[in-house]
């Protein structure tokens, strides 16, 4: 019921809905098809969505909370400081501002892999890293080159190359070769990103950096709730 909860202060902070708009629901046995979607629409998984959670529940006081993503990947015609805010803003709240529009397309190339293994080195220096990841390999299936879950990684074992996520109740194991392989060809990162090679470059200033199974991450170092 906590996730409910939060779910509907998101919705009510954020998006600035009533209580009656925001209440998310439950899924149940036998719910209508309109009723699965209506109810599955505020559960996707959203760097905007993350960071407001973690700034609310992660660390409450400072709301120190950042996003780690590839400016690689996604930022071909904009500076880092642009970027950062379109990878982050909600284009949900101003649907309307151009910004937005823009944020809705670099959000959708960041919602295909490309993390770094350097991005990895800084994620496991956080006390708190939440990872946006093609979850298909945790669930024995084929990567689908998409983000689709969130986990939290919880302990690095850089020597071991050993990595340990927590998610669905249960520890999934990862290596730094599962982490980071295939990389996309042209090809394969166009097709991904739904784009044509010639417009390829208009979006992504690297291409060859896509990839892998991690997306993006919330990152913290203090967890601050319980001193409220």
């Amino acid at each position: 019921m906590w996730i409910q909860s939060l779910i509907s202060g998101y919705l009510q902070d954020s998006l600035e809905q009533d209580c009656t708009n925001s209440l998310p629901g439950m899924f149940y046995p036998g719910e209508s098809p309109e009723e699965h979607a209506l109810v599955s629409a505020p559960q996707g998984v959203m760097d905007p969505v993350t960071m407001w959670m973690c700034d609310a529940v992660i660390d409450p006081v400072g709301k120190g909370c950042t996003q780690l993503f590839n400016p690689q990947a996604s930022c071909a015609s904009v500076d880092d400081d642009t970027c950062r805010d379109l990878a982050i803003r909600n284009p949900k709240i101003y649907p309307e501002d151009p910004m937005s529009q823009q944020a809705t397309i670099t959000q959708a190339i960041l919602n295909v892999p490309s993390f770094k293994e350097d991005m990895l080195y800084d994620a496991c220096a956080f006390e708190v890293a939440l990872l946006t990841i093609d979850s298909g390999p945790l669930k024995g299936e084929k990567l689908s080159g998409r983000c689709d879950h969130q986990v939290a990684l919880i302990v690095c074992d850089h020597d071991a190359d050993n990595y340990t996520m927590w998610t669905w109740v249960m520890r999934k194991y990862l290596t730094r070769a599962g982490i980071f392989e295939p990389r996309y060809s042209l090809q394969d990162a166009a097709q991904k990103l739904r784009l044509s090679e010639e417009d390829l470059p208009n979006y992504t200033s690297n291409a060859s950096v896509l990839g892998g199974m991690f997306c993006t991450a919330i990152l913290s170092d203090d967890i601050t709730f319980a001193t409220l």
